[in-house]
C-alpha cells in the first residue's frame, strides 16, 4: 500500500513492468494490459480506492468498501428471483 502518490506512481511502474513480461511470455504479443490499466485505471485506483485517499477523506487507514451494500443488493435481486420491478 502507498502511502504518498510518487510511491504509488512506482509501484505501479514496478508491476508493469511485471505484467508485460508475463503477458509477452503468455502471449507473445506486446503489451496490452499494463497500456489499458495505466490509461484508464492508474488515476482511479489513486483517487478512489488508495490508502492516500482514504487519508484524505479522514477514514485513516480504514480501507473502505461497499460490500455491504452489494450483500444487500444481491439479496434483494434473489428475493425477487431477479426480476425487474416497478417501484
Amino acid at each position: 500500500m502507498a502511502d504518498s502518490e510518487e510511491e504509488y506512481r512506482n509501484q505501479v511502474n514496478e508491476l508493469t513492468i511485471i505484467w508485460d513480461s508475463l503477458e509477452l511470455q503468455e502471449t507473445k504479443k506486446i503489451s496490452s494490459f499494463s497500456s489499458y490499466f495505466r490509461k484508464y485505471k492508474t488515476s482511479n485506483i489513486l483517487n478512489h480506492v488508495s490508502a492516500k485517499a482514504s487519508r484524505d477523506a479522514g477514514f485513516g487507514y480504514t480501507v473502505q468498501t461497499n460490500n455491504v451494500p452489494e450483500l444487500v443488493n444481491a439479496l434483494i435481486k434473489r428475493w425477487q428471483s431477479f426480476r425487474l420491478t416497478n417501484i
